[in-house]
């Protein structure tokens, strides 16, 4: 008579399906394990490559500043002949960066619509109307700016004293041109006007030599075509001298502290790139002569797309 062999055979197929199941989980955990390693490093690549980047934009920015900084060193006017005017272009090792200097005070400061008692700049407010009827954009703005900047409680016509859509007003300087927004203005107009104004963080004369088309033509203010050809013209060809000589172009003179030769106020915009990873840096950058001593400060840095 044979031996009864099937407990043995079950026995066999228990272990080797034991085994089987022992096996696909050490497959699916070892796989686990190398899943999440390649995303700890990929995580980490990323993290180094956008840090490189930001290094990037860093460095470029320090460069704008010792540029502005020799700049200082050497001339006493700023015109759109001079280096810091042209746009830059640096291809460190595996990368890329490309830096603009803008002379900020060569457009239109919205906190120079009040004075630093709160006061409105009647001045200023009737080159901000001018340069929002050239753009064909409401009045009303005018007046909601004035509104969000004076230290009364009293509401221009059209005004916004008491807020715009739950947003009461500040009563304090702007910090970013983006409060507009607050303030109601429509997003195809906040484009159009954006390019041609800022908010610095004191009052500005504006640069006759670097001045925007749009805030040259609201600053003259009834200047004919010709006129404006030869103030144009001048500036492209290395500016004014003298206040006195841009003043004859324009056929009249301008309130004491409204125009400059030179500035202070410079915005830089710094596209840096490491591989494939890119950063968009802006910064503000004040420059301060005091005697023979001259003084960079950032006064604000921001990052990505407004």
């Amino acid at each position: 008579m044979k031996p009864d062999t099937a407990p043995h055979s079950r026995q066999r197929g228990v272990a080797l399906i034991s085994v089987l199941l022992i096996f696909a989980l050490v497959v699916i955990l070892a796989s686990d394990i190398a899943s999440r390693q390649y995303l700890d490093t990929r995580s980490t690549a990323n993290l180094l490559g956008m840090r490189q980047a930001e290094y990037y934009a860093l460095g470029a920015e320090e460069w704008a500043r010792q540029m502005l900084y020799r700049d200082r060193a050497e001339n006493t006017r700023d015109t759109l002949l001079e280096s810091w005017a042209e746009e830059q272009r640096f291809e460190p090792e595996n990368g890329e960066m490309v830096v603009v200097i803008r002379d900020a005070q060569g457009l239109f400061n919205l906190n120079n619509l009040v004075d630093d008692n709160g006061v409105v700049n009647a001045a200023q407010l009737a080159i901000f109307q001018r340069l929002l009827a050239d753009l064909k954009l409401p009045q009303a703005y005018a007046e909601r700016v004035v509104d969000w900047l004076d230290r009364d409680n009293r509401s221009a016509s059209g005004g916004d004293e008491q807020g715009h859509e739950d947003h009461r007003p500040a009563n304090m300087r702007i910090a970013h041109p983006s409060e507009l927004r607050a303030m109601g203005m429509a997003d195809a107009d906040y484009r159009a006007l954006r390019p041609l104004i800022c908010t610095l963080p004191a009052s500005t004369p504006y640069n006759v030599n670097t001045l925007e088309g749009a805030l040259l033509k609201a600053l003259a203010g009834g200047v004919g075509a010709s006129g404006m050809a030869r103030i144009a013209a001048k500036q492209r060809a290395g500016g004014y001298t003298s206040l006195g000589e841009f003043e004859a172009d324009l056929g009249r003179s301008v309130p004491a502290g409204l125009l400059s030769l030179d500035t202070r106020f410079f915005q830089v915009q710094v596209n840096a790139r490491f591989g494939d990873y890119l950063t968009l840096m802006h910064s503000l950058i004040l420059r301060d002569r005091t005697g023979d001593q001259t003084q960079m400060r950032i006064v604000r840095r921001e990052y990505g797309i407004e």
